[in-house]
């Protein structure tokens, strides 16, 4: 609908518009006929009439009215709907952060000498995401419309509950057309309309230590599938990346091959995944790089992936440095001659390897656990029975994994037995039992050689 503010100002361009080609044809009439006087004629066209007439258009076309009418047109579009184009964009680049976030960011590297430097044009044809808002743009900033005619001569056209007959005229509204779905959304997914899209067996979010096994044992069933594993980060392995540990997780990408592709060479890393939605029989996976489509997912992207430091008081005038455990590995704390005292809040298994680390670089250790939990992490011992070098060894046979519930685990009668009857239960009761009673025994927290006050307070609450 056009409001009549929006009248208004087109008729005001109309004149204008009008009153403008009109000065421009009377001078451009006047150049031709002192041209035919003069016997010159003119290389340099100062405007599009004068170029008009020059050229071997023929005389009817000459006429003053059809000229103003296509004055009228060349400036509507050359002003009116860039200047309206430009407005929309920017409207929705502004009013949605997440839209300015990226667009920011794809425009960093290009923009960073402007206004010194002025892109070119080539250079911001590869930007994707900026590519993709002005055409999106485009195709809503549309002007004046009217309904569309069509007709099916050979078929008819079956729309909802009526049926079009062959021959029949139909008209199409335009404005439904172009904005079948929000523009706002349009807008927001621009990026991802303009950019690759692939269509894979399965997608996994999250190359830690979940994802890449999932990856690996998924493959040992179906090498030949289309697999992919999206990673945000820039190196796999998640809180466990090589970062922090051995080259072990490096040599097991390399190592795991399937139908001649290893498992590194399928992940794409820097890749964030923004959105996942179901379309139809099928997953709809957008990201900042592309989009996939795939009937089978797997979110791997870890339960402890964001740290989360709590708010202390006064921790804005502290100064010694407050870092998560995420951050330990990067941290100066085990080498800095400066800091000497150090506490440790949490009673996981991280905060045990922090206290340890610290212990052993000689630093002063407060562990703090709160009084109202379970108590310290509950630790095996590392010592290994039978013709297993260490519990690492034996917790990893089939045996030991059986007993532990798991609801990804096979249905079998030995797993019914040993969580679906009395003496089933027993079983695995006696089993974890007696390893509590071993690793209380073997880290002798009451009376352990040499240790450390307060030692005797890090004894599991319970088994």
């Amino acid at each position: 609908m056009i409001t009549a503010d929006a009248c208004q100002k087109l008729s005001e361009a109309k004149c204008m518009s009008s009153l403008l080609a009109t000065v421009h044809i009377a001078a451009a009439k006047e150049a031709k006929t002192k041209s035919e006087v003069s016997g010159q004629t003119s290389t340099v066209h100062t405007s599009l009439f004068r170029h008009i007439f020059s050229s071997e258009m023929p005389p009817s076309e000459h006429a003053v009215e059809r000229l103003t009418k296509e004055a009228e047109v060349l400036l509507g579009a050359g002003t009116v709907s860039t200047g309206r184009t430009l407005d929309f964009i920017s409207y929705y680049v502004l009013a949605d952060r997440n839209i300015r976030r990226r667009l920011e960011e794809e425009l960093n590297e290009v923009m960073a000498d402007y206004p010194r430097i002025t892109p070119k044009l080539v250079e911001l044809e590869k930007l994707d995401y900026f590519k993709a808002l002005i055409k999106e743009g485009l195709r809503f900033s549309y002007g004046v419309m009217h309904r569309l005619p069509r007709c099916s001569p050979d078929q008819a056209i079956q729309y909802k509950e009526w049926t079009i007959p062959k021959g029949v005229g139909s008209y199409r509204n335009v404005f439904k057309i172009l904005a079948y779905t929000s523009i706002r959304r349009r807008i927001s997914y621009a990026g991802q309309v303009m950019m690759d899209d692939y269509e894979v067996d399965l997608v996994i979010v999250g190359a830690g230590l979940c994802g890449i096994a999932s990856a690996r044992f998924y493959l040992e069933v179906h090498p030949h599938s289309r697999l992919v594993i999206l990673e945000k980060d820039t190196c796999p392995g998640g809180v466990w990346n090589a970062q922090h540990t051995t080259r072990y997780l490096e040599n097991y990408l390399d190592s795991h091959c399937y139908a001649g592709r290893s498992l590194r060479s399928r992940i794409k890393l820097g890749f964030s995944v923004e959105s996942v939605a179901k379309r139809g029989d099928q997953w709809l996976v957008i990201g900042n790089k592309a989009q996939y489509r795939t009937p089978k997912i797997i979110v791997a992207n870890g339960l402890f992936s964001s740290a989360n430091i709590p708010k202390f008081i006064g921790d804005d005038t502290f100064k010694a440095p407050i870092i998560h455990q995420e951050e330990f590995g990067q941290s100066s704390v085990l080498t800095s001659p400066e800091l000497h005292k150090v506490t440790v809040i949490g009673g996981g298994k991280s905060a045990a390897d922090m206290v340890y680390a610290c212990v052993k670089a000689g630093k002063s250790v407060k562990w703090v656990i709160r009084a109202s939990g379970t108590g310290p992490g509950f630790l095996l011992s590392p010592e290994g029975k039978g013709p297993y070098k260490n519990a690492f060894e034996l917790g990893s046979t089939r045996v030991a994994g059986t007993l532990s519930p798991s609801f990804i685990g096979p249905d079998t009668w030995w797993r019914r037995f040993l969580f679906g009857s009395n003496p089933g239960l027993k079983v695995v009761n006696a089993v974890w039992s007696g390893a509590d009673k071993e690793t209380r025994e073997s880290a002798q927290f009451n009376s352990r050689p040499n240790a450390l006050p307060g030692f005797a307070n890090l004894k599991p609450h319970a088994p």
